[in-house]
């Protein structure tokens, strides 16, 4: 979370949310009673002739409301504060209902009559936290992808397969190919977007050739490694 400028003899914070993670931080600070301003799209009824009844365009305007609840919607990513509005352009009238959606990246200013110090705490403390981890858990029948949260984990990719017995050692051989670039692939595209440090855990045998394919394909996730670990079950 980036904290844009905090000035409590105001009473205000602005900060911009860039993990989900910062989702689940401001949903749990933001309470009845609070404003919250940000920018927000709302329809607005048309005055012409030629619109259909109640029917209107739909303006982006910055806006603030006083809060009544608050939502959280980690499989959207978006956080969902409603309240009555308390600041808008002429267009839009106050004291009507509205939400603001709040997205990753979204700026918004969270206006308190009090800031307790367990929530400055907690503001300051997301907005020093480290990457979250991308632990792949790999074994002879399948691998699953998860990322690491404050509130939990959340599985990413899961991939389940079945590979040509021993006795096919050839056939076995290709598909174990395919099966790792499957899973560099998969891996690769979760890490490009923000260069997460990797955890690999799994069976042996299994994860110790996956992580000599890995050396031969990409040095740059190999880097990225930050621990391995043994387990009877991987996937």
């Amino acid at each position: 979370m980036k904290i844009v400028e905090k000035n409590l003899h105001q009473g205000f914070i602005k900060v911009v949310p860039d993990t989900p993670d910062d989702l689940w931080h401001l949903y749990n600070v933001i309470y009845k009673g609070d404003e919250a301003y940000s920018y927000s799209s709302r329809a607005i009824k048309s005055d012409t002739a030629t619109s259909r009844p109640k029917s209107g365009e739909r303006v982006s305007a910055f806006m603030g409301v006083k809060v009544e609840s608050v939502s959280w919607d980690k499989f959207l990513g978006k956080l969902r504060v409603h309240g009555l509005i308390i600041h808008a352009p002429d267009i839009i009238p106050t004291g009507a209902h509205h939400t603001l959606a709040i997205a990753l990246n979204q700026q918004m200013t969270l206006v308190k009559k009090e800031w307790p110090k367990h929530i400055l705490d907690r503001l300051t403390k997301a907005s020093e936290t480290e990457k979250p981890l991308l632990i792949i858990s790999i074994d002879d029948e399948g691998f699953a992808i998860a990322e690491t949260k404050q509130y939990g984990y959340e599985t990413r990719v899961e991939q389940r397969i079945r590979l040509p017995g021993k006795q096919d050692a050839d056939k076995r051989v290709e598909a174990t190919k395919c099966y790792f670039k499957l899973a560099l692939d998969s891996l690769q595209k979760l890490w490009t977007a923000n260069h997460n440090p990797i955890v690999v855990i799994g069976a042996g045998y299994v994860k110790n050739d996956f992580i000599n394919y890995l050396q031969d394909e990409s040095k740059e996730l190999c880097k990225a490694i930050v621990d391995v670990k043994s387990v009877n079950n991987g996937g």
